[in-house]
């Protein structure tokens, strides 16, 4: 029988505010003082049955109780000795619930009640309560009926169209309250009071006692839960009385950009909350908007096609963003994406005690999120870039202990192609937009002088981004000096000594542009009244002479004169590569039978 008895003590006597009023001087009618255990003072001493049940002080109050120190979700438990017929008293006064096993059932205790009252219907010899971690309860006051106090019987009638479908009688002292049940549950049905109904009674000495609670059938209500985005996040129809906890995701897209929702629990870290509907509702979550934007992708793992959500208990569906997380049976194509830079942040769930490892691929690289232990979530950001169109993919892994959460891809840069073939022996101009490669067989040079009608080069082993050079092919072979890397110029000009490097097609009316003119490759000056247009990722002398060439000098730092035999090479050339049937005054440039090229100063 669930029955709930009011001995003539009031919630208001009892309140929230946690100072203690149990005390031996308690009346409750019907009933005498049988023992008080007060732990603030652990009085009578009560001595915990597991867990880890400590008296200290609560911090949120100051107050003694008896707390529970236990890590993670473990609780302790205690006992006070009763016996059948005795009334429990519990004041409790932590946020966290605590529980006590009374009889048939498991009742909650918690911080808004302050104080419950327990019938002892057990033949137990001892109740046992237990307190979660950073639970606490104050005082528990035990009274046992009193064999001279005047008592009255009682009936409650449960009416259902006019028909009693459940009566209810019993014997208590004069004075007790009678409170009937409400909800009640008759035959696996449930119904509630009609409004308006008396649904209580005092006992007195004379009169029937009798209590006629008229019931009806529980209401049904339909609900919508949307984000403040305009999203439906769940819909459908809630019995009344009915608790419907929905979970939703951390986060929503919206125009490349992420709008997070508060945690219902952020202690917990969860995002789900609990409804118990009581009309037709229409109720939202708020969703606050982000500095995480460029966002090309985002989904939660349980809603990718062909992924399968995981089912593993305790805390995955609690805490994981929209109560779940995906594993993949087989390789999962997520998005192709442009060539770009982009950043991935995934959320990954580990359950075991072994650890688990997400496995993704970005491009032509593979990626391992890997998480060593059962530490439960762990955040990844893996930085790529994709020189052409490819597809990022989830690749075959997890199971239903073992998932991913969540994963949203930010482009963080565009990538930039620049192209190109150097012929065998000849000179380039490029500039890049990244931090450039050297080409086994190539040089990079500076030029900030003139040697005369020659430009001083000074090699730069280790070339920068965004600084224009000029490039040697020093073998006898072509080379492709294509090159691709993630766009970091600002400006579509930039100078370096007497290059000016350019990211567009641009319009020049003097200076100097890199030309083959009757087969001598050299910088030639753009003719008065005219206009060159310089290709992207080039560059041109931006210098004023009345020279109509400008050849490159090497040699700078060649000091000696090399001696070789005829048979050592394959052809003599001056630097602006014309062929030369013997060496001359100056530089030549002797390309040798292994297909290298030699410096050789003649003076």
């Amino acid at each position: 029988m669930l029955l709930c008895l009011l001995f003539g003590i009031s919630n208001s006597s009892w309140a929230a505010g946690y100072t203690r009023t149990l005390n031996e001087n308690l009346e409750v009618a019907g009933y005498k003082y049988k023992a008080l255990y007060d732990f603030q003072n652990n009085s009578p001493e009560v001595l915990p049955t597991s867990g880890d049940l400590r008296y200290r002080a609560y911090e949120k109050g100051g107050y003694w109780g008896l707390h529970n120190f236990g890590g993670g979700g473990r609780s302790g438990t205690a006992a006070i000795p009763v016996s059948e017929g005795d009334i429990l008293i519990i004041e409790n006064y932590s946020g966290s619930t605590s529980t006590i096993n009374c009889g048939s059932e498991n009742a909650a205790l918690t911080a808004s009640t302050g104080y419950q009252v327990f019938n002892i219907s057990t033949t137990s010899t001892s109740i046992t309560f237990s307190v979660p971690r950073g639970g606490g309860i104050v005082a528990a006051l035990v009274m046992e009926k009193d064999a001279s106090a005047s008592k009255a019987d009682y009936t409650i009638n449960y009416i259902y169209n006019s028909t009693t479908i459940k009566t209810v009688t019993g014997n208590e002292a004069v004075g007790t309250t009678i409170v009937a049940e409400n909800p009640i549950t008759i035959e696996g049905q449930k119904y509630f009071a009609v409004a308006n109904a008396t649904t209580s009674m005092t006992l007195s000495s004379n009169g029937t006692n009798t209590l006629n609670v008229n019931l009806r059938l529980p209401n049904t209500y339909t609900y919508t839960v949307s984000s403040s985005l305009g999203t439906t996040i769940a819909s459908g129809n809630a019995t009344e009385g009915e608790s419907v906890t929905i979970p939703y995701p951390q986060y929503e897209l919206k125009d490349g950009t992420l709008y997070e929702a508060q945690k219902y629990d952020d202690s917990k870290k969860q995002y789900r909350h609990t409804y118990n509907f009581t009309e037709n509702t229409e109720a939202t979550i708020e969703y606050n908007e982000t500095n995480i934007t460029n966002v090309v992708y985002f989904s939660e793992a349980e809603n990718i096609v062909g992924a399968t959500a995981t089912s593993a208990a305790n805390n995955m569906p609690i805490r994981s963003s929209n109560g779940a997380c995906g594993y993949a049976t087989e390789d999962i194509s997520l998005v192709n994406l442009p060539a770009g830079a982009y950043k991935a942040v995934m959320v990954c769930f580990s359950n075991s005690s072994g650890g688990a490892t997400t496995h993704f691929q970005f491009g032509e690289e593979a990626y391992d999120a890997e998480i060593t232990s059962s530490s439960n979530w762990t955040g990844f950001n893996k930085e790529f870039t994709l020189v052409s169109p490819a597809d990022v993919k989830w690749l075959t892994s997890g199971d239903s202990k073992n998932g991913l959460d969540y994963i949203y891809i930010v482009k963080t840069g565009d990538v930039a192609t620049v192209p190109g073939t150097l012929a065998a022996g000849k000179y380039a101009t490029r500039i890049f937009p990244f931090v450039p490669t050297v080409p086994s067989g190539v040089k990079f040079y500076s030029c900030a002088a003139l040697n005369g009608n020659s430009l001083t080069l000074t090699e730069v082993s280790a070339p920068e981004a965004n600084k224009p050079y000029i490039l040697e092919n020093t073998t006898g072979a072509d080379i492709d000096i294509t090159q691709a890397g993630v766009d970091t110029h600002e400006a579509d000009t930039y100078d370096d000594g007497l290059l000016t490097g350019v990211f567009a097609n641009t319009e020049i009316t003097s200076g100097y542009v890199l030309q083959t003119q009757n087969e001598k490759q050299s910088f030639f000056k753009v003719a008065e009244d005219n206009k060159i247009t310089v290709p992207p990722y080039r560059a041109y002398l931006n210098y004023s002479a009345g020279v109509k060439s400008i050849g490159f000098d090497t040699t700078t730092a060649i000091n000696t004169l090399e001696v070789l035999t005829s048979g050592a090479y394959d052809g003599i050339y001056t630097v602006d590569g014309v062929k030369l049937n013997r060496m001359e005054k100056g530089v030549n440039i002797l390309k040798m039978a292994d297909g290298t090229t030699r410096k050789v100063v003649v003076k």
